[in-house]
């Protein structure tokens, strides 16, 4: 076994009081901002305080206890934030749980975590869920976030800041009880993981977990105490209640709501955030939503923007292979960053911008696009059961192709002899809710967490991730293929943007394909193709074209590995229809329901 380990950090400041303490330090900065009809409107942490207080008062005077917990569904708006927020200040366990969970699924983790309270957004999630309460041996009373909401067995927002602003003077003292009485090894939230198969489990996430993970990161580099961020993933995920509300608190930064992923690059460009973490099914959606407007928008400057990118990848280039980057070349990479390239990433609203990627691995074709513009991405990786990252690339060491980086302060990883990644650091899950079993099985020999992905550590420490251990193909005929690899040889070359390998007990391996509908515009264009998307998807051309990228895959591949046969699918991979979890991780189990037609068609029929 390979080990890596990384220098300890302990605090003992807790999170109940970290809020009163920005509203001291930082008190008239921004806290939390959202955009309101195009305009910025922000509370400062001050104001947050203010409101928080009213809020906690309001849950004591409703009746929630210390231990509690309370369930939150509702998008990433200024209410949910002042939620957790308020909820954790009167001792009580904030529960996020996705809108876009099936009923079954949020009966069950209700049923399982039994919260004493429901805090439900608007008439879509009121109408889906706030009949389950009847389900629940809790039977927990419901807070509608939206007023036209509320119904005839639930009180709203505004009601709840009204008795709580009245009550507020009498429940002070017991808020303050409440708070300095959080042990640093109770519960300080529950994910319930969105797994790729069955059930959501509710990993319980302590302070000590959360404070380890934030102390890292700061020690770490990668957090800056002024920096500006955008809270657009999902609050039931781990990585986004790190970022937005734990290191928030830590470092009194800024945090903007945007409540709708579907405009989070209009509310880039508004907010122009300092630091910038997204998954990389966002990342390839901003590199194809670039190109185009490289090519559409910027077509007087075409020759000048090639020019500057490949400067610039000269320069990553040389980087990544320690190279002599001559003064002469780091002149012209630096007149290249500040260019037209510059325009490209005022597009993308990330000019200021220290960029992260997580949940998933990134492409190595797409950090190389993301270099040619001027911006570097650098990856980490953790679980919902790490309490997020415990390993990640520092922003001032080398760039390295293929690699996540290293751990965190405090973190240690190694590798098993079945190639399984262990990791240990103050930021392992004490387990799961009610599965001491699930919990037991978590962990091997002196605390390493077993994380189900498979995984080597180079020669200077880092971390390659290569597949996960429960989703190895294994074929009819024995043979054992890691899809990952299969899968991000297709994506992004000419207009792929998802591709899913399949060949469990099948005799070999097959592929889905979906091509993106701009990049297939855009190709359609340079070939002189008419059509509309389906019909292109049968074109001749088009079928050439992604003949010539599984050919180009197969050479990369042992035999066993090559794809046999494709189909494009005219429908892509979604979190609606539960083919994504809600961070866009693929779900194969339910993408061959959903397309075993078109499976089942494949082993028919050979296209390569």
């Amino acid at each position: 076994m390979s080990t890596m380990t990384a220098e300890s950090t302990t605090t003992t400041t807790g999170f109940t009081t970290m809020l009163a303490t920005n509203a001291e330090r930082v008190g008239n900065d921004p806290a939390l901002s959202w955009l309101e009809e195009g305009e910025r409107r922000s509370h400062t942490w001050r104001e947050l305080h203010e409101l928080v207080q009213d809020v906690a008062a309001g849950l004591v005077a409703t009746g929630v206890q210390a231990g509690e917990r309370v369930g939150i569904l509702a998008s990433n708006r200024p209410e949910h934030l002042i939620a957790d927020h308020a909820i954790r200040l009167c001792g009580a366990v904030p529960v996020s749980l996705y809108v876009t969970m099936s009923t079954e699924q949020a009966q069950h983790i209700l049923s399982d975590c039994s919260p004493s309270l429901l805090i439900l957004e608007g008439d879509a999630v009121v109408e889906r869920f706030s009949g389950l309460r009847w389900f629940i041996e809790s039977e927990p009373a419901v807070i509608t976030i939206d007023a036209d909401a509320t119904t005839a067995s639930s009180s709203n927002w505004g009601e709840l800041l009204v008795r709580g602003h009245a009550h507020r003077d009498e429940a002070a003292s017991e808020i303050a009880r409440r708070a300095l009485a959080v042990d640093l090894d109770d519960p300080a939230t529950l994910i319930y993981t969105s797994g790729t198969t069955g059930m959501p489990k509710g990993t319980i996430i302590t302070h000590r977990n959360l404070l380890w993970d934030v102390e890292a990161l700061i020690q770490s580099g990668i957090v800056d105490y002024a920096q500006k961020s955008v809270c657009f993933l999902p609050l039931a995920h781990i990585t986004e209640r790190v970022w937005s509300i734990y290191l928030a608190l830590r470092t009194g930064g800024e945090v903007l709501c945007c409540p709708d992923a579907a405009q989070l690059l209009p509310t880039l460009k508004v907010f122009r955030p300092s630091f910038f973490m997204a998954v990389p099914r966002i990342w390839e959606k901003f590199a194809t939503a670039a190109q185009v407007f490289i090519s559409t928008s910027m077509t007087d400057r075409a020759d000048e923007i090639a020019a500057d990118r490949e400067v610039l990848l000269e320069h990553w280039r040389k980087r990544l292979n320690e190279e002599p980057i001559s003064a002469e070349l780091s002149q012209r990479a630096s007149l290249a960053r500040s260019g037209s390239l510059r325009q490209v990433r005022e597009f993308l609203g990330l000019e200021r911008a220290f960029c992260c990627s997580g949940a998933a691995g990134l492409r190595d074709e797409t950090i190389e696009f993301y270099a040619s513009i001027g911006i570097r991405v650098i990856q980490g990786y953790g679980l919902t059961e790490t309490s997020g990252p415990v390993i990640t690339e520092r922003p001032d060491t080398v760039p390295a192709l293929g690699t996540v980086g290293i751990p965190l302060p405090g973190g240690e990883m190694k590798i098993a002899d079945d190639g399984e990644i262990l990791l240990r650091s103050p930021g392992n899950t004490p387990g799961y809710l009610h599965l001491p079993e699930k919990s037991a099985e978590l962990y091997a020999e002196d605390g390493w967490l077993r994380t189900g992905d498979i995984g080597r550590i180079d020669e200077a420490g880092r971390l390659r991730i290569t597949d996960r251990k429960k989703e190895i193909i294994v074929t009819a005929t024995g043979k054992n293929v890691p899809p990952q690899s299969i899968e991000n040889l297709l994506v992004g070359r000419s207009f792929i943007g998802q591709a899913l390998a399949v060949g469990d007990a099948r005799p070999y391996i097959v592929a889905l394909i979906v091509p993106d509908p701009d990049l297939l515009t855009m190709f359609a264009r340079t070939h002189g193709l008419e059509g509309t998307f389906e019909e292109l998807l049968t074109h001749p051309v088009v079928e050439a074209a992604v003949a010539a990228e599984v050919h180009y895959a197969n050479s990369k591949l042992s035999r066993p590995e090559q794809v046999k046969s494709w189909q494009l699918l005219p429908r892509g991979f979604s979190v609606e229809e539960g083919t994504l979890t809600p961070t866009l991780k693929v779900k194969r189990s339910a993408i061959h329901q959903v397309f075993s037609d078109e499976i089942d068609e494949l082993y028919t029929r050979s296209r390569t």
